[in-house]
């Protein structure tokens, strides 16, 4: 069992860029003069970013922070042209920062104006946080089944699922995590030798 929520491509509100494909233009015209931030080496958010260069073949500097806040600070600031991060939408609606698009494959619910990636000039990008309850490989299905079937009642509570929907949660069932793993690592493996990430 598990579930996915998108991140947000954020930049900061004077970027000249208002779209990710002029963002990329942007930044093929600028090698290595714009940066994006992250919550650190390695973070989702991180690899997000690294994905996003690879894909468009730009040349973006990454700066690595204790913690996402101090970097959607230092975005808001000015400081970093973008980051991809979890938060933006309240920034963006307060003027600080503007959102170009989500990274899931799929419109956020919670902000259905914006565009993916994908859509909006990078085809084949997806980055979501996803996060799960494993069990070991030899767990019996009956206990899967059991652990699933709780963890979804708890998930359907309309308390909690009143709040997962203000950040467009989507909850799965154990075969489809499983099946996202299979798609990940793969996926996420080439852009962390790609960019020579070690383990800290």
């Amino acid at each position: 069992m598990c579930f996915t929520t998108p991140l947000y491509l954020v930049v900061r509100s004077s970027l000249p860029a208002s779209s990710v494909a002029e963002l990329i233009a942007l930044a093929k015209s600028r090698p290595g003069k714009l940066s994006f931030a992250s919550g650190g080496n390695g973070t989702t958010a991180h690899l997000a970013g690294e994905l996003f260069k690879s894909l468009s073949g730009v040349d973006i500097q990454h700066v690595p922070y204790k913690s996402a806040g101090p970097a959607m600070m230092d975005v808001m600031a000015g400081h970093v042209d973008l980051m991809f991060g979890s938060a933006g939408l309240s920034e963006a609606r307060a003027g600080k920062v503007r959102v170009l698009a989500v990274t899931s494959a799929r419109r956020t619910a919670v902000a259905p104006e914006l565009p993916t990636v994908r859509e909006a000039g990078l085809p084949g990008y997806e980055s979501t946080l996803w996060f799960g309850i494993l069990a070991p490989a030899r767990t019996p299905a009956a206990i899967v089944a059991r652990l699933s079937g709780d963890i979804g009642k708890v998930l359907a509570q309309a308390e909690l699922r009143e709040r997962f929907n203000t950040v467009d949660v989507t909850p799965s069932t154990p075969e489809e995590f499983a099946d996202l793993i299979r798609r990940e690592i793969p996926k996420w493996r080439k852009v962390l030798e790609a960019v020579k990430i070690q383990p800290e």
